[in-house]
């Protein structure tokens, strides 16, 4: 480790990424230069653990079904405990499971809570038991006629007799200029049933008279088939010793994450053979047969840089050289700027002019030209990807917050003398319309109809309201913008003044049309 030496085309990468972040931030680029003071390479071990569990699917389906390897009836509980418990042991499957691990990729490295099926170690268990239904029967009894093979005549309704038709259930018909006995019903007013014959009961359609018919359950075979279906899963949990590294390296790996290094390819990783931590202990009864061992390299260096009087680290972990930390020395290059912009954003003196001084300092301009441009969240994203060194969360996170705040103050009052003015020409359209006259057009129309139309005022004057804040506040931004040099930016929001700019008018409209009903 003592002879290694980081490459200095990376040291010299992150010293030309510093210059660039305090260029046009009130700092000399050329005051920043790195000195590597240690540097080496750590190794560190991390394993991917995996349980084999089961995922045990099981159905129903009519008839003897072959489906899979038949057991004998009431031993399928027994075939299924003796498949997982040969599974869970036998090293063939153990073998397979390493296989699959490794030829995820980085050879499994950081495989955590993966699951993954083994196909090929899929099994299907089929028992044939007797059908409950019908007790293995294969028929049960008909469910429309409850196994008597009749059922009540629908013609008659099971009465056997129908009114007759001839005499109409009267018993005589009318002969010449007196009445007689149906000759029909002989006078009984209704005769037998033409379907049942008096029986009162036919033969049931639905088993052909059988009582019996053949069981749904099992298709008429009196047994079922239960299949049973197993597919092996492989669950993982991954495992980084990183207490085996040295400090600068260790403090990297568990900020930004063993797997996210190694994706990236700052490490390097490889599967190992295990081996024992004591090398006195011959049956290495502590390591687990289930999991996959790794080694990493992890190429690591410290160098330092004086600005302010003051003395900062930046650390660099990965053959890369990307991924690296500092101490934060950006915060005390732009702290002034920073000071001026939470003084705009509270309203402490001239806002604009407030601006145009922070933004002699390129973090200023960069920051107010996300927020005009997006909003705050957006902002922040961007500006921490251009600041990824030397600069603390909560700075880049207080700087945009007091630019937004600082660009709604910079349109604040324009937009509410906007806001004024749309609220007075609101008072003259409405009094144009309800007292001087222009209602009185409408008057050809139903009274539901013009009252409908007395809404049109008030919707022009809602549009008109939020135009004149739109317009007054985007002149008074597009100047600021100019002044400070940035000449792309949207429309600044309404914020409450547009909300105001609703229920102004509706009250000046409503106040009319009280007046009107009155």
């Amino acid at each position: 480790m003592s002879d290694y030496t980081y490459p200095i085309e990376l040291i010299k990468k992150a010293e030309s990424r510093i210059q660039t972040q305090v260029k046009g931030n009130g700092a000399d680029p050329k005051d920043f230069t790195l000195n590597v003071k240690r540097q080496g390479i750590g190794i560190f071990r991390a394993q991917t653990s995996f349980q084999i569990e089961t995922d045990i699917q099981q159905k129903r389906e009519k008839g003897r079904k072959n489906t899979g390897r038949v057991v004998p009836q009431g031993q399928m509980d027994t075939e299924v405990r003796g498949f997982i418990s040969n599974l869970t042991t036998q090293d063939s499957t153990i073998s397979t499971a390493k296989d699959i691990i490794q030829k995820m990729p980085l050879n499994g490295f950081g495989a955590d809570k993966e699951i993954i099926p083994l196909t090929a170690q899929k099994t299907i268990f089929c028992e044939h038991v007797n059908c409950q239904q019908c007790q293995g029967q294969g028929k049960s009894k008909c469910a429309r006629c409850h196994g008597k093979a009749q059922m009540p005549c629908n013609l008659c309704n099971g009465r056997g007799l129908l009114k007759c038709m001839q005499c109409h259930g009267v018993g005589t018909i009318q002969s010449g200029d007196k009445r007689i006995p149906c000759t029909m019903c002989q006078g009984r007013r209704e005769k037998y049933c033409t379907q049942c014959k008096g029986q009162r009961v036919v033969s049931c359609t639905a088993c052909q008279a059988k009582g019996m018919t053949s069981c749904t359950i099992c298709g008429g075979e009196g047994v079922q088939s239960v299949i049973t279906t197993i597919t092996p899963l492989l669950k993982t949990t991954s495992i980084v010793h990183i207490p085996d590294l040295d400090e600068d390296s260790k403090r990297m790996v568990a900020r930004v994450g063993a797997d996210i290094l190694a994706r990236g390819g700052h490490i390097t990783i490889k599967a190992i053979k295990p081996v024992s931590d004591d090398e006195n202990d011959d049956d290495q009864a502590h390591i687990d047969n289930n999991a996959v061992y790794y080694q990493g390299r992890i190429e690591w260096a410290v160098a330092d840089f004086n600005y302010g009087g003051k003395r900062h680290d930046i650390t660099f972990a990965g053959k890369k050289g990307a991924v690296c930390e500092s101490s934060n020395f950006m915060d005390m290059i732009i702290d002034k700027p920073l000071t001026q912009i939470k003084k705009a954003a509270n309203g402490e003196g001239f806002v604009a002019g407030l601006l145009k001084d922070a933004c002699d300092y390129r973090v200023s301009r960069e920051t107010l030209s996300f927020i005009a441009n997006g909003n705050r969240k957006k902002a922040h994203a961007q500006l921490c990807k251009i600041y990824k060194l030397g600069t603390s969360s909560d700075t880049l996170k207080n700087i945009t917050q007091y630019g937004y705040q600082a660009l709604k103050n910079v349109t604040k009052r324009p937009r509410y003398i906007g806001l004024t003015i749309g609220l007075i020409l609101s008072c003259g359209l409405s009094y144009l319309w309800f007292m001087h006259g222009l209602r009185d057009h409408t008057a050809q129309y139903d009274e539901m109809v013009r009252y409908a139309i007395d809404v049109v005022p008030c919707m022009i004057a809602i549009a008109m309201t939020i135009l004149l804040i739109k317009g007054v506040g985007y002149i008074t931004l597009k100047s600021t913008m100019r002044d400070i040099g940035i000449t792309k930016y949207k429309a600044p929001a309404l914020g409450k003044a547009g909300l105001y700019a609703v229920i102004g008018n509706m009250v000046i409209w409503g106040g009319f049309v009280a007046n009107l009903l009155l």
